[in-house]
C-alpha cells in the first residue's frame, strides 16, 4: 500500500470531475460524508459551500491517491478497500469533514482517490501533508491488513543522487504517476499540475508542427526523451494517448448502450440505468439511503446558525444546493 499526497492547488470542480468519473475511470464511490451526490455539480457546490466558512484557507481541496500492489488484487474487495482507506483517514487526522472516496478500475493495480475538504465542520483547517507520517501510516496499515510490502530493492534509492540528477529521477517519478492516471493530453496536464509540474511543446520553426516536449518542475526542466525516450518523448506520448483514445471509445460505446446520456445534462443523466425501467434520477447508484429534503436545508443553514460572517458568502451556493434538492424531490414525486 502507498498513498500519494497531491498538492493542494487544484479546485474542487476539477478534482470532483476526475475522482467521480464512471465513464473514463470506471469509478465507484465507496464512501462519502456531507455531500449531495446528485451530480458532480452538486458535489462541488457542497464542497465549496463548506470551504466558504473559512475564507482564510485559500486552497481547501485535499486529494490523496491510495494505491495497492498487484499482489493484493485478489483480496481487494470494495469493503476491504473502504475499511483500509477510512482507517488511513483517521490515522492521518482527516476527520469531521466532508470527503469523497472513489475506487478507480481503469488500471491493473487497485487504487482509490480521496477528496476531502481541508475546512472541517468546525471551520478549522486540516493539514494532512505530513509525508513521513504518511509513509509510517501506510506501513502500519500494510502490516495490520496483511498487505504486500516491497523488499525495498524494487525501488531506486535516491539518497546517493545529488543536484540535477536527483531532480531528474524525482520528476520522472511524478510524470510516470501522472501518465498512469491519464487517458488524454488534458488528463495528463491536470495530473501533472496537481504535482506542480508543467510541460511545453517544441515546434518546428518552418512548418509549425510539434517536434518535442519538455517537462518543468520548479527551476529544473528536462526534455521528455531525457526522462525516458520510449515513454516520455513526444512520439511515445502521442502513441500512448491514441491507444487510450481507441480503448476508451470501445468502453464508451458499451457505456452509452447501458446508460441514457443527455448531452445537455451528462453529469446528471449518467446515473440513469437503462436495463431497469423503474430507475429514475432519484435512484442513486452511490447510496441506498432514502432522500430527506430537510437534510439539504440543514446543510445550507449550518453556518448561518453559527453566526459566521462567511454565511453570506456561501448563501448563494447554499440556495443552489437546496434548489437541486427540491428539483430531485419534484422528480421523485413525479
Amino acid at each position: 500500500m502507498m498513498a500519494k499526497i497531491k498538492d493542494n492547488i487544484a479546485s474542487f470542480g476539477g478534482r470532483v470531475n476526475y475522482v467521480n468519473n464512471p465513464k473514463e475511470k470506471n469509478s465507484t464511490i465507496l464512501a462519502s460524508n456531507g455531500l449531495l451526490l446528485e451530480s458532480n455539480r452538486t458535489i462541488t457546490e457542497s464542497f465549496n459551500f463548506q470551504a466558504a466558512a473559512n475564507p482564510r484557507v485559500t486552497n481547501p481541496s485535499g486529494h490523496i491517491a491510495i494505491g495497492f500492489a498487484l499482489q493484493d488484487k485478489s483480496k481487494m474487495t470494495d469493503e476491504l478497500m473502504t475499511t483500509i482507506c477510512l482507517d488511513y483517514m483517521a490515522r492521518m487526522g482527516i476527520t469531521e469533514t466532508q470527503f469523497l472516496l472513489a475506487r478507480h478500475r481503469d488500471k491493473d493495480h487497485d487504487h482509490a482517490h480521496l477528496l476531502y475538504n481541508r475546512v472541517n465542520y468546525d471551520r478549522k483547517t486540516i493539514n494532512a501533508n505530513y509525508f513521513k507520517k504518511n509513509m509510517k501510516v501506510c506501513r502500519e496499515l500494510s502490516q495490520k491488513y496483511g498487505l504486500y510490502i516491497s523488499s525495498g530493492n524494487e525501488q531506486m534509492n535516491l539518497d546517493h543522487l545529488r543536484g540535477k540528477e536527483k531532480h531528474r529521477y524525482e520528476l520522472m517519478a511524478k510524470v510516470t504517476e501522472a501518465l498512469e492516471e491519464s487517458h488524454s493530453w488534458d488528463d495528463f496536464k491536470e495530473a501533472l499540475l496537481s504535482e506542480g509540474v508543467t510541460f511545453e511543446f517544441r515546434f518546428d520553426k518552418v512548418i509549425g508542427e510539434r517536434v518535442g516536449i519538455s517537462f518543468k518542475d520548479g527551476k529544473y526542466k528536462f526534455k521528455g526523451s531525457a526522462l525516458g525516450k520510449d515513454k516520455f518523448s513526444l512520439p511515445a506520448l502521442d502513441r500512448y494517448f491514441k491507444y487510450e483514445e481507441a480503448k476508451n471509445k470501445v468502453y464508451t460505446d458499451e457505456y452509452n448502450q447501458r446508460y441514457r446520456i443527455d448531452p445537455e445534462f451528462p453529469d446528471i443523466r449518467q446515473y440513469e440505468y437503462v436495463e431497469n425501467e423503474d430507475v429514475t434520477l432519484v435512484d442513486k447508484v452511490h447510496t441506498d439511503e432514502p432522500f430527506d429534503i430537510n437534510n439539504a436545508f440543514d446543510f445550507s443553514q449550518k453556518f448561518s446558525d453559527s453566526g459566521s460572517s462567511s454565511a453570506d458568502e456561501g448563501s448563494g451556493i447554499g440556495r443552489k444546493i437546496a434548489a437541486a434538492a427540491l428539483e430531485r424531490l419534484w422528480v421523485e414525486q413525479k
